[in-house]
């Protein structure tokens, strides 16, 4: 790890591309029609010794304005999915303004079972018995049994999953549907709904992809089917999460009122005394994996803050209404959207800057409805008496026609 930073800030309570798998083309050039330039020759019988013209570097074209990217569940006109209890709902998913799929799902929706990758969309659905796993509502692979993906990657090609089975049936790791690692007992640690990991509970790490699950009080860090680290629960009085980095295992735990971050053997105590932190985990941050949380001051006041080490006490803090509220971080910024307990967004935030919002009332769905990477950022906001679902993103504002409340929204 280059430098440790703590981070605290959220998560609460409850809380295009051709597919990589066919095609081994770069995504950029075959977007954008970009072929090797030609090492080519002299014209006129010229040798580049006579020539007297320097020509001068060609300037790399600017990239592309990133698509939109957002996936909805959508109600038949005459349910009040506010209030109703609602029947079957379908999916849709845009690119923009235009409506690429929309496919039936099962009732109650859930929307940790479907996610956009590489403007692409992956959904799966269970009957009990056998669990689908489809790529643009095509059927990509099966396997046998119940399964609640709680990670996803596509990565080199193939796709990697981890699945929780119901109840104590433990869980699977799999590559393209083939089963590579299993615990009879073990319970994922992480979550597919946290927008700073796109692969949820999966973690990749160069070639490697490590996940964590917990059996028997202990946590168990995987690299693909191999165990890379035991620690027994007894180490702390709480563990929130384990990540790898550059080989490195990271942990967030709590001793007493005292939160640790550890990497490799180095533990650095962070001093949150004085309020409730209600929230705690890893985020990536540019290079680093640093440590957010989210702490309860009062009923109406929650406080995202974090910690620098390298200037010592809080460097920033975010004041919101509720623990509903979401934050997206990165190195170079970040978007904030402060929701009361209800749910209604009241502002959002660009690094402290004001996003001006469409007239009217609206809310976050999901987590997966912020989204802030490379500069980029989309907020999808769902409507509530009356009001059009909308995205905002890069200073512009994206209105929609459908009966329901989005999922998911990325920029790619």
């Amino acid at each position: 790890m280059k430098r440790l930073l703590a981070i605290g800030l959220l998560l609460a309570t409850v809380i295009s591309c051709r597919d990589p798998l066919f095609d081994s083309l770069p995504r950029y050039m075959r977007e954008h029609g970009r072929t090797l330039p030609s090492s080519g020759g002299t014209s006129g019988g010229t040798s580049p010794k006579d020539s007297t013209l320097t020509p001068s570097p060609e300037e790399p074209p600017a990239p592309p304005d990133p698509s939109v990217y957002v996936t909805a569940f959508h109600y038949t006109d005459t349910e009040n999915w506010e209030t109703d209890s609602l029947g079957a709902a379908e999916l849709l998913f845009f690119k923009d303004e235009e409506l690429l799929l929309r496919l039936p799902v099962d009732t109650p929706p859930d929307p940790e079972r479907h996610r956009i990758w590489d403007g692409q969309l992956w959904t799966d659905a269970t009957d009990g018995f056998v669990t689908r796993v489809f790529r643009n509502g095509e059927e990509a692979f099966r396997f046998d049994g119940q399964e609640q993906l709680r990670g996803f990657l596509v990565k080199n090609g193939e796709v990697h999953t981890l699945g929780q089975r119901p109840g104590r049936d433990g869980l699977c790791y799999r590559i393209n549907g083939r089963e590579v690692f299993s615990s009879a007992k073990g319970t994922v640690l992480g979550s597919p709904s946290d927008p700073e990991w796109e692969s949820g509970a999966l973690t990749p790490d160069g070639d490697e992809v490590y996940y964590t699950y917990k059996d028997d009080g202990n946590y168990f860090v995987m690299q693909g089917s191999k165990y890379h680290l035991a620690v027994s629960e007894r180490g702390a009085d709480a563990f929130y999460d384990f990540r790898v980095k550059d080989g490195e295992v990271l942990q967030a735990y709590r001793k007493g009122n005292v939160y640790y971050l550890k990497s490799g053997e180095r533990e650095l105590a962070l001093n949150a005394s004085g309020s409730l932190v209600i929230s705690c985990k890893l985020v990536p941050f540019g290079a680093d994996v640093v440590l957010r949380g989210v702490s309860r001051i009062s009923s109406t006041d929650f406080l995202f803050w974090y910690f620098d080490t390298s200037i010592p006490g809080v460097r920033n803090r975010i004041s919101g209404k509720s623990a509903r509220s979401g934050l997206v971080l990165q190195e170079d910024g970040w978007l904030f959207a402060d929701a009361a307990a209800d749910g209604s967004i009241g502002r959002l935030l660009l690094s402290g800057e004001k996003v001006d919002m469409p007239k009217g009332e609206y809310y976050l769905a999901t987590p997966q409805c912020l989204f802030y990477k490379d500069g980029h950022y989309a907020a999808a906001l769902s409507g509530r008496a009356g009001s059009k679902p909308t995205v905002v993103y890069d200073g512009k504002a994206l209105a929609y026609s459908f009966n329901g409340y989005f999922t998911s929204v990325k920029l790619q």
